[in-house]
Order: structure tokens, then sequence, then C-alpha cells
């Protein structure tokens, strides 16, 4: 991974400082030009909005209504603790939060997950369609004891990533039971990534790191973030916790 540049440097002084100094945990992670306004409902369609998936059969439910069920799949949401969780059985293989699609700008996730109890599989638990993901990775499946998060290149974009992008990057180990606070940048018109992890005890910054060649592939290939829990493969039942998330985008 190539070393951050002065101004990345300096952001990251910057909002360490505005921690110590008493500013809330939650606020958005600064990036150059970006000019942030968050997404809280639906602006139409399918778009924010969460999707469970049977085969190739979709249902959509509204973002943080209290439960919502599809087949075998369960999503609920408590507004007092803010804790959305996604609980995958025999048959669902997805239920996620589907964002607002962009094709230039920026979108910035934010959030902490947990997993209690491991599964035999690798799951995906963050998308930026079209471009990574974020997978909990199992100690059946490659992963170490306690599990950890990777960072992946997704499938097209693994093919078309520039001489030296990432591939796969480990972002956190033995994550098992704990809380793991995520801010997911991606910047589409440099084809850029950020992602910061933060275990409660210190907060790593990764990039920012290149994507790959093109932006997408047709005019219909739009980006937009996805998480919560995707796994088409196993028929152990997976349960994923967020929580205290916030969807941010600037063009």
């Amino acid at each position: 991974m190539r070393k951050n540049s002065s101004l990345w440097s300096k952001l990251a002084i910057t909002s360490l400082l505005a921690l110590v100094a008493g500013t809330p945990v939650f606020a958005q992670k600064a990036y150059p030009g970006a000019s942030w306004r968050e997404i809280t409902k639906s602006p139409g369609g399918n778009e924010s909005k969460i999707q469970f998936e049977i085969g190739n059969t979709k249902y959509w439910a509204n973002w943080k209504t209290a439960r919502a069920t599809y087949g075998d799949g369960t999503y609920t949401y408590s507004s007092t603790s803010k804790t959305e969780t996604f609980r995958l059985k025999e048959t669902t293989n997805r239920i996620e939060y589907r964002g607002v699609s962009y094709t230039s700008g920026m979108s910035q996730l934010q959030g902490e997950i947990r997993i209690d109890n491991t599964f035999d599989k690798k799951l995906a638990v963050v998308q930026v369609f079209h471009s990574i993901l974020i997978k909990f990775q199992p100690s059946t499946d490659g992963g170490p004891a306690g599990g950890e998060y990777r960072l992946m290149a997704a499938s097209k974009a693994r093919d078309l990533r520039k001489p030296g992008a990432f591939d796969s990057i480990r972002l956190a180990g033995n994550v098992l039971g704990k809380w793991y606070k995520f801010n997911v940048i991606h910047d589409a018109d440099k084809n850029q990534l950020v992602v910061y992890v933060n275990d409660g005890s210190g907060e790593k910054m990764f990039g920012p790191m290149t994507c790959f060649d093109a932006p997408r592939w047709t005019s219909d290939d739009d980006f937009y973030i996805k998480y919560g829990a995707y796994d088409a493969s196993g028929a152990r039942d997976k349960v994923i916790m967020w929580r205290n998330v916030r969807i941010w985008q600037s063009n």
C-alpha cells in the first residue's frame, strides 16, 4: 500500500485533535473537496431501502423499519439503540441496505458492526457496488481464529485494477464479539477509496487507495453503497448487527 500524502496525514491529525477537543465521534470524516449531505430517507424507487433476496427474487422494505421479513430472512431496527440486525438463514442469501445511486462525486458510509458467532463461509458486510467489498472471513474459510474483516476488490474491479492497486487487505483481526466502527469513503471521480477502522482502542486509516481504471462499465452501472449481510453459500444461521449507521454523499 502506498504511503499517505501530507494532505491525508494532516486530515488524520485534524480528526484526532477534533476528537480530543470533544467533537462527536460520529461526525463524518473530512475528505478533500467534499461537501457532505446526509441521506436520511429514500428518494424514491428502491434506493435507500432494505433489499432481501432469495435466488433471483427480490423484496424491498423501508430502511430502519422496526421489523421486516421475507422468506426465512429477518431485518429488525431498534430506534432506542439505533441497532439494525440482519439475519440470514437457509434460503435468504441477502439482506442489505441499498444506497442512492451515483456516477460521480463521493459517498461515505459510517457505522459500527458486530458479529458474535462465527459461521462456515465468508460473508460480505459492506459493498461499494462495482468497486469493493468488505468481508467477514471466518477461521473455517481462510481467516484467523476469531475471524477478520478484509477489504477486497469486487470481481469486475479486480480485473480492471491499475498497476499497484489493492486486491485484498486485512482491516482487523480477532473481531468476533466486538464492535468495530467503519468509515468507508469512495471517490468515483478519482477512483479512490479510504477506509477508517476503529475498535474502540484506536483508529487506523487505510488509503487513499486506487480502485480501478474505469468508473463504470455501461451507463447503467452506477455506484451505490450497500451494508448488511450478503452470502450466496451455506445454510448456517448468520446474524450481523450494525448500529449508528449514517450515509453521506457529495457532488
